[in-house]
């Protein structure tokens, strides 16, 4: 069977780029079901597949313990990923990662999770920039 590639990619060493004919013997056989399903590859005289759009998944919640009751965090995946990256990484890493973040659920769950003190001062202080109570060092300068 020949195939196209529908996505630029790299099968036993070749580049083949979108449109590309990919000779059936470069692709393990083992192979050939998943990257069909995953829409890398399609057979000769297969449609084109429409193009990607994206798919909406499930809610993520998630249930944090406080002294107040409890908290219900809704993270997007992105952002969720994003915390385990901080938990998992090293200081400097996870303040680099939390000086990007955009979520203040996922802050809450680091700030929650991550016992390290310079980690929980960069929570802080990133979550009080996107509220818009924190003045920038330049700002503090001119006062």
């Amino acid at each position: 069977m020949t195939y196209v590639a529908q996505k630029p990619c790299r099968l036993a060493g070749q580049a083949f780029l979108i449109g590309d004919v990919i000779p059936d013997e470069v692709i393990h056989p083992g192979a050939a079901k998943n990257l069909l399903r995953m829409g890398i590859i399609s057979t000769i005289g297969e449609e084109t597949p429409p193009a990607v759009t994206k798919v909406e998944k499930d809610p993520i919640t998630v249930y944090v313990h406080t002294e107040e009751g409890e908290l219900d965090c809704h993270p997007t995946q992105e952002s969720l990923q994003q915390v385990f990256d901080v938990l998992q990484g090293n200081v400097t890493t996870a303040e680099t990662t939390i000086n990007v973040m955009t979520d203040p659920d996922a802050l809450i769950l680091i700030d929650v999770c991550d016992s390290r003190k310079s980690v929980k001062a960069a929570v802080k202080e990133r979550g009080l920039l996107l509220a818009g109570d924190h003045e920038t060092t330049e700002e503090a300068g001119e006062n």
